[in-house]
């Protein structure tokens, strides 16, 4: 979770052009995505696919071993098919 953590902190610094360890508590975080979202509403975007994109992300769900999980929410017993039966997972 922390790895996943810096990553965002550092994608939403280089957006917003701050101190990527200023934004290492939570609040701040917040305050800087919202101040990005009214100043410059495309950032979301980009910000989002970074994430989505990023090792980190995909780190955190290998190691949460999340997809057992969805898959019980979802009644899909093999993980790889989750992304062949729900389009939300992709």
């Amino acid at each position: 979770m922390h790895n996943l953590k810096s990553t965002v902190a550092h994608i939403t610094s280089l957006e917003a052009g701050v101190n990527e360890r200023d934004l290492r508590k939570e609040e701040n975080l917040n305050k800087v995505l919202i101040d990005l979202k009214r100043r410059k509403p495309s950032s979301s975007s980009w910000i989002y696919q970074s994430i989505i994109n990023s090792l980190a992300l995909k780190k955190f769900f290998i190691d949460t071993n999340i997809a057992s999980f969805v898959g019980e929410l979802l009644i899909v017993n093999v993980p790889r098919n989750l992304g062949v039966f729900s389009l939300d997972i992709r």
